[in-house]
């Protein structure tokens, strides 16, 4: 044969390794194709076709392959002689899955050039040059798949290891200044900082009034002197005053706090096939130092979005199946990772791992409950918890502080019934012990219902009795300008060039308030996600924000003349009259959620369950645009810097605080069950964040 674009054979090759001898030239010309095209088993299946009498034949030949080596040229010359030698000895009609009953002798190399293709038709020809062309890419995958040497075999737990070892960093000691604010900023320092910093801020404002009244515009001045400042002068002072003695055990003290740590994490990452229940609960605890760095090293070595799930009992829940996840990739303008851009599938995701694990561990789930735990109930304590954490009964609506051992990002709850949302937790008020974000979110069992409302502990994080709200929003109060909310994903969101005037005069007008907290921030983040939802217009959609004489008169005096600075500052006299104010015109606002004795309003939670279609919004999804739902923002945003100015008053902060949770909550819900504005859908544009 030679077909007529087959390359040229090698100027020579050496004889197979122990190949017999054929006794002549003399062969059987080739018949037409009737065997299946070798395509169909695609490059998969090497392993497979390569058997019997075709290996021994390939594996004769491997001395010349590796006599090419280096040498391109002379490697492609040997894949074009080796496949004629392969169709001359089986021939074009032979079943590749197949193979000979008795091995016959190779054909000599010489005569290859001796087969004509006298008589045989055209298409024939077409349907032999494409045969050659697509079994010389099968063999050469063969040699380069199975001629190589072979690697030696890793060990799987070490590859892990050393993935996450690349990645984590190691827990960092804190400070003195760290570690002693950490143990007694309340007890020493609070009152101290309090006091100072309300002169400091007194004395700043009356600058800031002189200044005006000398014709100097202040707006590019901040509002409230930055109590930051203030927390690490003073924490210094009260440290350095503190007897030698004390300053001396305490950090014996701190030294040996995170001396355990390391140990227990560095044994914890080393044991990998967990035993017994401590086993578990070690494991467990420092799942979010194995899991993130691990999908974050994953991410960056594929260049793919990457989620790592683990579903089973969860000892310090009596051995409720739970789910922990790690996601590594976001969204390029909210800064989300999947459970918060896509909350509602993720739901279902988590729902079908955690019914599948149902299935799989059953009786296994008490075997590995912590002593002393009840299904479904937190452990007491715990070795990795950091902050205290309310238990997962409590419905305070104050904010509350996560673990930081299992997480610096939210937690997310999916129960039955619920309409789950993405809620923003707030983060650790001490000092971060560890240098790595952990954003770990946890899913649990939907065998006992709990209110969606509250916010999920970690596996790993207590369950304490809360003091009364009023202490607690003290206690928050004074800890809240200290870096608490900053880092939130929202701030680093930059305005489009696209967007609205509004959009991005309201994003960075609410950025006054990043030091209030995790509360503020995932409302501003919700307000964002809510007009990406209806497709950032102008204008409104079809209905108006209800106006009339139950508007705020703040918001009046703010945009009369049709000028909107949304940098200028609004200052409130009176709070509890705004406040009271505030919930008349957002009750109008949503009175689709009317129903309870005196005005008030059902929670979201039960509207949600009551609801039958989207019509049930009342076309609440509308009222967008730069005479919309961003009026509430501004309006909060006002009220939250006269509750977080000064000496914070706790009641005032709370009210603030429950309106921020109220409107966050309802703009979830509304983007999750409400339709999509017609005007969305007729220019294409998505629910999801664009790009």
């Amino acid at each position: 044969m030679l077909l007529d674009d087959s390359p040229p054979l090698p100027d020579e090759l050496p004889p197979p390794a122990e190949a017999e001898a054929p006794d002549s030239c003399d062969r059987t010309p080739l018949s037409p194709p009737a065997a299946p095209d070798p395509e169909k088993t695609g490059r998969s299946d090497v392993r497979v076709w390569v058997n019997g009498t075709k290996l021994a034949f390939f594996q004769r030949y491997l001395p010349q392959w590796r006599a090419c080596d280096g040498d391109s040229k002379a490697r492609g010359r040997f894949y074009d002689w080796i496949t004629l030698m392969f169709s001359r000895k089986y021939g074009f009609d032979f079943d590749i899955n197949t193979d000979l009953d008795q091995d016959i002798p190779d054909p000599d190399p010489k005569c290859l050039l001796a087969v004509e293709e006298e008589g045989v038709a055209e298409d024939v020809v077409k349907q032999r040059q494409a045969w050659m062309k697509s079994m010389r890419k099968r063999i050469q995958q063969w040699y380069l798949d199975h001629a190589r040497s072979k690697k030696q075999r890793v060990d799987p737990d070490k590859i892990l290891l050393s993935l996450v070892a690349s990645e984590h960093k190691n827990t960092r000691k804190p400070s003195d200044l760290e570690y002693y604010s950490r143990k007694y900023y309340d007890e020493r320092v609070a009152d101290t900082v309090n006091e100072e910093w309300s002169k400091q801020n007194e004395a700043y404002q009356a600058a800031l009034q002189t200044w005006r009244e000398s014709g100097e515009d202040p707006q590019t001045r901040p509002a409230t002197l930055e109590r930051i400042t203030t927390v690490r002068s003073v924490t210094k002072r009260r440290w350095e005053q503190e007897p030698w003695q004390f300053r001396e055990e305490l950090r014996r003290q701190r030294d040996a706090d995170h001396q355990h740590q390391s140990q227990t994490t560095s044994a914890a990452l080393q044991r990998t096939i967990p035993k017994t229940v401590e086993d578990y609960i070690d494991a467990l605890e420092v799942a979010p130092l194995v899991l993130q760095p691990l999908a974050d090293a994953l991410a960056r070595k594929f260049g793919l979005l990457t989620s790592i799930l683990i579903c089973g009992p969860m000892p310090d829940e009596g051995g409720r199946i739970g789910m922990l996840g790690a996601h590594s990739g976001r969204t390029p303008d909210l800064q989300q990772i999947w459970p918060e851009a896509e909350h509602q599938t993720y739901s279902h995701v988590s729902d079908s791992f955690i019914g599948f694990a149902h299935r799989i561990y059953n009786e296994e789930c008490r075997t590995r409950a912590r002593p002393g735990t009840e299904y479904g109930t937190p452990a007491p304590a715990s070795a990795y918890a950091g902050t205290e954490e309310p238990s997962a009964s409590s419905q305070s609506p104050v904010p509350m502080e996560s673990s930081s051992a299992a997480s610096a990002a939210p937690l997310q709850v999916d129960c039955d019934g619920d309409h789950p949302t993405v809620s923003d937790s707030e983060e650790a008020l001490q000092p971060d012990q560890s240098e790595h974000e952990l954003p770990v979110f946890h899913e649990e069992s939907q065998d006992q219902p709990r209110p969606a409302s509250v916010v999920a502990s970690a596996p790993s994080s207590p369950s304490v009795v809360l003091p009364p709200a009023a202490a607690r929003v003290a206690a928050h109060a004074s800890h809240v300008h200290e870096d608490n909310g900053q880092d939130h994903s929202v701030w680093s969101t930059k305005p489009h060039r696209d967007w609205p005037d509004h959009l991005s005069g309201a994003l960075e007008a609410c950025a006054r308030g990043r030091t209030w907290g995790m509360s503020w921030a995932a409302t501003v983040s919700a307000f964002l996600r809510y007009e990406n939802f209806v497709g950032r217009p102008r204008d409104d959609l079809g209905r108006k924000v209800v106006v009339k004489d139950l508007r705020p008169k703040e918001y009046v005096t703010w945009a009369r003349g049709g000028v909107r600075r949304y940098q200028r500052t609004v200052n409130i006299d009176e709070v509890p009259v705004f406040r009271e104010k505030w919930w008349l015109w957002w009750a109008a606002i949503v009175s689709m959620r009317a129903g309870v004795a005196g005005g008030g309003l059902i929670d979201v939670e039960t509207f949600l369950a009551r609801l039958t279609s989207p019509d049930d919004w009342q076309g609440l999804e509308l009222t967008c645009g730069r005479n919309g739902l961003v009026q509430v923002v501004m309006t909060l945003l006002w009220w939250g810097e006269a509750v977080n100015t000064g000496v914070v008053d706790a009641k005032n902060w709370h009210d603030w605080d429950l309106a921020c949770d109220d409107f966050r909550q309802t703009l979830e819900a509304l983007v999750q069950t409400a339709r999509k504005p017609k005007r969305c859908q007729a220019q294409g544009l998505s629910t999801a964040p664009a790009d």
